[in-house]
C-alpha cells in the first residue's frame, strides 16, 4: 500500500481517500496536557477516568483532531 505522500506525488483525483490509524500513548496525552494546559482529570487521572465510565484516561479532543493535519501535511496541502 502506498503512503499518502507517494499517492499525492503521483497525482490526486476527486474521491481519493486517506485513512490514518494511530493509538495515542499515555505519554502523548501527558505531553498534550502540558502544551494545552488542559489537565482535566478525565485525561490525566486513571481513577477519575474509570469513575466516569472509561477504561483509562482518554485523549483530548483537539489531540485526536490533529490527525487531519497529518493527512494534509503528508500530501502537501497545508500552508503556513
Amino acid at each position: 500500500m502506498k503512503s499518502p505522500r507517494e499517492r499525492a506525488a503521483e497525482g490526486l483525483e476527486i474521491g481519493d481517500r486517506f485513512t490514518i490509524v494511530r493509538c495515542f500513548s499515555d505519554d502523548d496525552i501527558r505531553q498534550f496536557a502540558q502544551v494545552s494546559r488542559d489537565y482535566n482529570p478525565v485525561h490525566c487521572d486513571a481513577n477519575y477516568a474509570e469513575l466516569r465510565g472509561f477504561r483509562a484516561p482518554i485523549a483530548h479532543g483537539l489531540l485526536t483532531a490533529s490527525l487531519v493535519t497529518e493527512i494534509g501535511g503528508q500530501i502537501g496541502w497545508l500552508q503556513g
